[in-house]
């Protein structure tokens, strides 16, 4: 309820704000709000534009080059989430061909496999006399 000046409790303020008493009280140690007290009680003048509803309350406090960077970010976003939307049914496809293919694998039948650049060959195999390393510790040891 608002007194003759205008001002309402904090309490007041929070609900028509839509927000917390906190808030409130933060808003007006910064500035945000135009505040005063009596009898050592805080009274708030709720601007008609900070009511939610109001066409100045959704232009308030955005500017521009917010809004700007704001719809850049969200292009951005949306241009991931189709990346990603495209790398999942992709990678849901090759799920589905293993998956095909797993009967004939676990048979133990080989079955030729093409990949981007051909046919792939079988990886190659390390060279059968590669020296088993050692740490130095052990070498110094001569275990």
């Amino acid at each position: 309820m608002q007194d003759e000046t205008g001002g309402v409790s904090v309490g007041e303020a929070a609900r028509l704000l839509g927000t917390s008493t906190q808030a409130v009280r933060k808003r007006i140690a910064r500035g945000s709000l135009r505040a005063y007290k009596v009898d050592g009680i805080w009274r708030v003048i709720v601007p008609q534009a900070g009511l939610p509803g109001s066409d100045a309350a959704r232009t308030e406090g955005v500017n521009l080059g917010e809004a700007v960077a704001q719809a850049a970010r969200i292009q951005h976003l949306e241009g991931e989430v189709t990346f990603l939307r495209g790398l999942t049914e992709h990678q849901a496809g090759m799920i589905a061909e293993l998956t095909r293919r797993l009967p004939e694998l676990q048979a133990g039948t080989t079955v030729p496999t093409v990949g981007p650049s051909g046919p792939i060959s079988e990886p190659p195999q390390p060279p059968a006399s590669t020296p088993v390393r050692r740490g130095w510790l052990r070498r110094l040891l001569g275990r």
